[in-house]
């Protein structure tokens, strides 16, 4: 009889692991950095947790989501509303771990961790950086946007900054009878159909992005579905390390002490890269790596 994993010690199986798998849930391992990688306006916290190590759209995906932001929607809410339901399976698991000794219980919760995280990479993060990228037209929404701004300049000659968008610019968006009128008249009926198609494109975009935060905040109040799951977790794990600090190689400390100082969502990639998961003592490392390999 194999010996079994931490997250088995507390009743996840491997029918259990075996059935999330096949209901499509996709982990990798190691996190690698991403060597290109799109810089959104969102700041520090989602450049160091998000952008860097999105999965990124495959040539495939990218031409498909163009061709039909529909599409883009569709897929993008599905996995969605797949992951929510994967992080209330992950939070009454972490409860479970209150039962286990101190060095297991480490693992637990950094196994724990690391499957929420991963799992948003690849069922949310993969579609959600992507409505952000706007300023990139070699993304799908970028490449809608793109369009809009030139048909704009086409008509107007002025350019549109992110910082400062022209009124009328704006007013393009929330589809104004006036405005459009004017533009009908400047373009050709050819350019005005772009428009039209351009406009309906960017509020498919815009309404995913309105049901994605529907969808994480449903039945909470000033949360959502991310910081209820993980931020407890993150807050048990740090508890347990305060408590037993020899459960991290004794050189390494410091480098462990400094990573908790930063924001929660920064912390929570951090603390899963190789070089910081090495810090950890060598029971905890094979033990989560065990663990984790059965998920991928």
């Amino acid at each position: 009889m194999k010996d079994k994993t931490i997250l088995e010690k507390i009743g996840i199986s491997d029918e259990v692991v075996k059935k999330w798998k096949k209901e499509g849930l996709k982990i990798t391992y190691p996190i690698k950095q991403n060597l290109n990688w799109f810089k959104s306006a969102d700041g520090e916290v989602f450049w160091e947790n998000a952008d860097k190590f999105v999965p990124l759209l495959t040539k495939k995906e990218t031409k498909l989501y163009i061709k039909s932001p529909k599409r883009f929607r569709e897929d993008f809410l599905k996995n969605l509303r797949f992951y929510r339901k994967f992080c209330n399976f992950v939070d009454k698991t972490q409860k479970r771990t209150e039962k286990l000794k101190a060095e297991e219980k480490v693992t637990a919760l950094l196994s724990l961790i690391y499957l929420f995280q991963r799992a948003m990479d690849y069922h949310y993060y993969h579609w959600d950086r992507y409505i952000v990228y706007e300023e990139y037209p070699q993304t799908p929404v970028g490449y809608w946007w793109q369009k809009i701004k030139d048909l704009y300049t086409k008509v107007t000659k002025k350019k549109v900054l992110k910082q400062n968008p022209p009124e009328d610019f704006l007013r393009i968006l929330v589809l104004d009878k006036e405005i459009l009128e004017k533009f009908r008249k400047h373009l050709s009926k050819n350019n005005f159909l772009q428009l039209q198609k351009t406009l309906k494109a960017i509020k498919i975009f815009q309404d995913a992005q309105q049901k994605e935060a529907e969808i994480i905040t449903r039945g909470m109040v000033n949360a959502n579905i991310f910081v209820n799951t993980g931020f407890p977790m993150l807050d048990k794990f740090w508890k347990e390390l305060k408590k037993h600090p020899e459960l991290v190689k004794k050189g390494d400390l410091p480098k462990i002490k400094k990573i908790k100082k930063l924001h929660p969502i920064i912390t929570a990639r951090r603390l899963l890269l190789i070089p910081t998961l090495k810090c950890f003592d060598e029971e905890i490392f094979f033990q989560f790596k065990k663990e984790i390999q059965r998920w991928l």
